[in-house]
């Protein structure tokens, strides 16, 4: 254990480059760098230069880095990439088979508005293992504090061919402040050349209204797109999405604008044949406007594009007059929100309840569906039971064809495979 002392102001250059250990007798060892007892207001922060990250986990194995004093009671540690230029870098990275790391109880801020956002699993060219077997807890994961500035995503992965990154931990983290006006946005977006990962008990927010500048982009919670390196098993559960604080309260998740987009609490395609699990996850207290232009799908609580994935016990909406989702669209024609959406896979949505969603259009109308699935290939076998789809409330300002309010939606003929739909409860539609 490497202890910092309370007089830690920092490092005297930047990036630093954590490589694998040299080891001696009885390894394989576990190094923890943390303040030592009565440390306050740490601070690791600097420019490391065009596009580098500033803390970079190169190869390094079994190194944690904790922000807690003597790793008891909360944070006192922030690191902070203070680049400004187009070129900003992560502020972690994880590269080269950096493996069996954690970084615990920090406060980790950036701004870059490339993809790797803040935490980046990156790849491992060369390597065997990937960036793998790694875990990041109990973290604030944020926008710049000192200046205005945020990131794109909160924590990206895009491994190598063949190489994935695999295993790793995402756990009971503050993800908040992930933003972009113009393009599209995610708290957690595990890419490519991924697998196997576990996404628990995070909350990913916002703390300030947002006004959109550009149309037609999506804005993610959680993403997951791993068919490209046939990723699969992940199990997303127990996380919140939406609102200004943790557990999806205080505000509204709120957005502004005249312009079309949509808003995918969890997103997952994966393997085709793989197995996910999308459990006991809360998405919830939404207030947003959108523009004038034709949209597939205003906003949608889980989009299940691909894989074999269990849905279960998860909250899109509220059952109460509070963290409710509420959506004004100001299209002329008719446009679309769905709780849950299936496209393709064997999937059981299960037990889950979707409630308090209000519909409004200055001038057109918005249609809803509680569970959506859509004609596949391959026959695969749906089951949708025990659910409870209601308080729907619709109010247009136009009788326009093509508004519907649904509870459960079977699109397609049998040879689009079966569907067991049984026990479900809906009702105030």
């Amino acid at each position: 254990i490497y202890e910092l002392p309370t007089t830690y102001t920092g490092e005297p250059a930047y990036p630093v480059n954590f490589t694998a250990f040299a080891e001696d007798g009885g390894g394989p060892y576990n190094v923890t760098i943390r303040p030592e007892t009565g440390s306050t207001n740490f601070f690791t922060s600097g420019d490391p230069g065009s596009a580098n990250p500033l803390i970079n986990l190169n190869g390094i194995d079994r190194l944690t880095i904790d922000g807690r004093a003597a790793s008891t009671g909360s944070s006192v540690w922030t690191f902070r990439n203070t680049r400004t230029l187009a070129t900003v870098g992560s502020t972690f990275q994880l590269i080269n088979d950096a493996t069996f790391n954690t970084l615990t109880y920090l406060t980790v801020e950036g701004q870059s508005q490339a993809s790797q956002g803040n935490i980046f699993f990156s790849t491992s060219v060369g390597g065997t293992l990937g960036n793998s077997n790694n875990t990041i807890s109990n973290c604030h994961i944020r926008d710049r504090s000192d200046v205005s500035g945020n990131p794109l995503n909160g924590i990206f992965s895009l491994g190598t061919s063949g190489v994935m990154n695999t295993n790793n931990q995402i756990l009971d983290n503050h993800i908040y402040n992930f933003w972009s006006n113009t393009l599209s946005i995610s708290g957690i977006f595990v890419s490519s050349h991924s697998s196997n990962w576990t996404i628990s008990g995070n909350h990913l927010y916002q703390t300030a209204s947002r006004t959109l500048s550009s149309a037609t982009v999506i804005k993610y919670g959680i993403q997951i797109s791993t068919a490209t390196g046939n990723g699969t098993n992940f199990n997303v559960s127990e996380n919140y999405i939406g609102g200004s604080e943790a557990n999806a309260t205080g505000t509204a998740w709120t957005t502004t604008g005249n312009f079309n987009h949509s808003f995918v609490g969890i997103s997952i395609s994966t393997l085709a044949t793989g197995n996910n699990r999308i459990e006991s996850n809360v998405i919830r207290n939404f207030s947003l406007t959108h523009g004038a232009t034709a949209n597939t799908k205003l906003f949608v609580g889980i989009d299940d594009l691909n894989g074999n994935n269990f849905i279960n016990n998860n909250t899109i909406g509220s059952t109460t007059s509070s963290n409710q989702i509420n959506i004004n669209s100001n299209l002329a024609t008719a446009s679309v929100t769905y709780g849950i959406f299936l496209t393709s896979g064997t999937d059981t949505v299960s037990n889950n309840t979707i409630a308090g969603v209000n519909l409004t259009s200055t001038t057109g109308l918005v249609g809803f569906t509680g569970v959506h699935t859509a004609v596949t290939s391959g026959s695969p076998t749906v089951r949708i039971e025990d659910n409870t789809i209601t308080k729907v409330n619709a109010a247009y300002a136009s009788t326009i064809a093509g508004g519907f309010v649904r509870g459960i939606f079977s699109n397609g003929t049998t040879a689009a495979g079966a569907r067991i739909i049984t026990g479900n409860t809906i009702g105030e539609l």
